[in-house]
């Protein structure tokens, strides 16, 4: 009895102890405490090779650089198949070849490579990123589950988010980093009337957990499987709707981008990027969707992920894409 009721009645974390821990559950928290160092440091210097991954016993991952190959696949030198989107592509595409780039992750960590900075100047750098970025924000505003997450929604998510996709890519003007430095240190409040300053990742984070906005029950409660999935469907609309993902090479680093960065909030999410990317490239389910956010729903009936257990969302995609049976996104 004395050890239920001291349980029971055991302090709860400060939000400085709540972001200590999420920082130091994962590498990529951990390698981002002091950006601009860790920049220098992981930076990947060969501007023709990129690492490959290879799997340790204990399911980490280690790289060595792969010689340049003279037989690329078609997909890796083809020209661009940029047909719409903004003048920037059109010229791009006429005058060189898509840039590839291998996600490069070292002890679980994402390092920069040169191939990714080459990747980020041929689609249009920061400024591009930051509109689909901020396309996929205003789809995540109009979502009626998304949206609690956010306790103010004319904070510049957008350009946060969008300036360090850049920097992780290889801008050298730290874009983020800068961002983080200048970036007003007021405390906000969040659910109970708490107070929070929103200073990096880790801290707004935290701060999403705890949005007044959240069902009372759910406060505090860290981003599920659902959520995750929802997120990613929404990002990766935004960004097959702002041309990027014409670009097959982006489309390929990038959605192995975030399949590696989703699994800080939740391991199990890796999985279902494939199946976010089907999602988004599918008009007939895309037009069910934003019928049902039109009418004040978070997704279409018959097409959510809300509230789907891991056992039911295994069942919706190919079980070749399963965590256990595929090393997806490192396996390049």
């Amino acid at each position: 009895m004395k050890r239920v009721m001291g349980s029971a009645l055991q302090r709860p974390l400060s939000f400085a102890e709540e972001e200590e821990q999420f920082r130091n559950s994962d590498a990529e928290l951990l390698a981002e405490a002091d950006t601009a160092t860790q920049f220098r440091k992981l930076r990947v210097t060969s501007p023709r090779a990129s690492p490959r991954l290879t799997s340790t016993a204990t399911g980490k991952y280690t790289t060595s650089a792969s010689k340049p190959n003279a037989n690329k696949t078609s997909s890796d030198v083809a020209k661009c198949p940029f047909s719409g989107a903004s003048r920037h592509d059109k010229d791009t595409a006429k005058s060189s070849r898509c840039p590839f780039a291998r996600l490069h992750v070292v002890g679980n960590t994402h390092q920069v490579s040169d191939a990714s900075e080459n990747l980020l100047k041929f689609i249009g750098g920061k400024a591009r990123l930051n509109r689909s970025i901020s396309r996929f924000y205003a789809y995540a505003f109009a979502n009626p589950h998304l949206v609690r997450f956010f306790r103010d929604t004319s904070d510049p998510h957008a350009l946060r988010l969008a300036t360090w996709i850049a920097e992780k890519m290889g801008d050298k003007n730290l874009p983020w980093t800068r961002e983080r430095r200048s970036r007003d240190l007021t405390p906000v409040v969040v659910a109970g009337g708490r107070r929070i300053v929103v200073r990096d990742r880790s801290s707004a984070h935290v701060a999403a957990w705890h949005s007044p906005k959240r069902e009372p029950h759910k406060v505090g409660q860290h981003f599920k499987l659902d959520d995750c999935r929802l997120w990613l469907r929404l990002n990766f609309l935004a960004a097959r709707e702002e041309g990027l993902f014409q670009h097959k090479n982006f489309k390929d680093w990038y959605t192995r981008f975030l399949g590696h960065f989703v699994r800080v909030y939740e391991r199990t999410a890796p999985q279902f990027v494939k199946e976010a990317v089907r999602w988004s490239e599918d008009k007939k389910r895309v037009a069910r969707y934003h019928e049902a956010v039109a009418k004040g729903l978070p997704e279409a009936p018959g097409d959510g992920v809300i509230g789907v257990s891991l056992g039911r969302a295994l069942q919706q995609i190919p079980k070749a894409e399963w965590a256990a049976n595929s090393d997806w996104p490192y396996e390049q």
